[in-house]
């Protein structure tokens, strides 16, 4: 990976590129989990597939890392028998690639495979394959060294970034006629690696990208894997190698034997510990994510439609429970009052009493009258039990008069 410092450089030869990968990806397999050092060690021989370039030398890389792979080159891909599920091809920077076999690359990554290019292939693989996510701007870059930031620090493949550059600023080397990347489909396309240098002289600040095709994936960078030269741009840059290893709180086992190696310096162990972590993890998360069917998409429109009808759902649900509580409330506060209603209601008439407040009064002192008691004076024997008809009512009526005035 093109991530080296600048000021003074020196040619890495290939003893120095083995020795920095053989510590740098020591110090990474620290800091993968169990889990991924059991993928990585029990990976499949033809699980990763490399397509050779002009440049690029990303089999030396794998070499180093002792992650074992097949060559397949470019014209055998037209026929050769991909597995999607559970490949990953590497092409390299080349001069040429032919289109059929760009395309049989999209194939590839719809069907679920993993795809990983760098610089050139921007051009002759992605611009023709995959031009509606990507493409060259059109411009090259010098040979020189940019400042880099981490776009996106959730992501695992650029996790080994962090640790590494938490005590000098990464930055990363470009080799001449680079090609800057031009995003086409910014909602698709994701930055895992910026560089605002690059973007004021380049017009473009994309370094490390990926974006999701199909059921499968897309990895591309500017510049190349294989670390040809490095170069020290500042003091601790001029450090030794086992200064990184202190700094990325290394094994002992690490750091003694980052002391014996005291030709590299802390920009050649930096440079090859970010370069192995990437490749570590970005073959190591396909198995746990995009290789993985209900998770991998996760920005197609119909996953979104998926997910909105689920909380549609959910919510129905809610709301339906949410009406039959209330339904249930209701419904029992009126029994509870037809219950009272029936215990207050007179259960002769149906009809509820009125309430009539009694206060105590006392008794009312009437004027006494004298009355006369009615005693019939006729010893007559009665005719037919009758008294004469016209006596008999005179009498009822001064009866009448004299109760009414006593009591009225």
């Amino acid at each position: 990976m093109a991530f080296s410092y600048g000021a003074q450089q020196c040619a890495a030869t290939k003893d120095d590129m083995t020795d920095a990968y053989e510590l740098g990806s020591e110090m990474a397999r620290e800091q993968l989990s169990a889990e991924d050092r059991h993928l990585l060690e029990n990976i499949g021989d033809d699980a990763v597939i490399v397509v050779p370039g002009t440049y690029d030398h990303i089999h030396q890389v794998l070499t180093s890392l002792k992650i074992p792979f097949k060559t397949v080159h470019q014209e055998e891909l037209l026929t050769y028998a991909l597995r999607p599920a559970d490949q990953t091809v590497y092409v390299n920077c080349a001069n040429s690639f032919p289109a059929a076999v760009a395309r049989r690359l999209r194939k590839f990554v719809d069907d679920g495979g993993q795809l990983i290019t760098t610089d050139w292939a921007l051009k002759n693989v992605l611009e023709v394959a995959f031009g509606e996510f990507v493409r060259h701007n059109g411009r090259m870059t010098g040979d020189e060294v940019v400042g880099i930031q981490v776009n996106d620090p959730t992501n695992p493949i650029v996790a080994g970034f962090l640790p590494a550059a938490k005590h000098v600023d990464p930055q990363w080397w470009l080799e001449s006629s680079s090609y800057p990347i031009e995003i086409v489909d910014a909602q698709r396309v994701r930055v895992l690696i910026k560089s605002n240098e690059l973007r004021q002289k380049y017009n473009s600040y994309a370094v490390l990208i990926t974006f999701d095709c199909g059921k499968g994936n897309v990895i591309h960078m500017i510049s190349h894997f294989y670390l040809q030269r490095s170069e020290t741009r500042g003091e601790r840059h001029k450090m030794s190698s086992e200064q990184f290893a202190m700094d990325m709180n290394a094994s002992e086992g690490i750091k003694a034997k980052a002391k014996k190696m005291s030709h590299l310096n802390y920009a050649q162990a930096q440079s090859s510990a970010t370069s192995s972590a990437f490749i570590y993890n970005q073959l190591a998360e396909p198995t746990t994510s995009f290789r993985t069917s209900e998770f991998k998409r996760i920005d197609a429109p119909w996953i979104g439609l998926l997910v909105l009808g689920v909380i549609v759902f959910f919510l129905s649900i809610i709301s339906i429970v949410i009406v039959c509580l209330l339904w249930r409330y209701f419904r029992r506060r009126a029994q509870l009052t037809n219950q009272t209603h029936a215990l207050t209601t007179n259960t002769t008439t149906g009809k509820r009493p009125i309430p009539v407040q009694i206060q105590e009064q006392p008794p009312t002192a009437y004027e006494t009258q004298k009355m006369e008691v009615f005693v019939p004076t006729n010893t007559d024997e009665r005719i037919h039990g009758r008294y004469p008809v016209h006596d008999d009512l005179e009498q009822v009526h001064r009866f009448y008069e004299r109760t009414t005035k006593a009591y009225f």
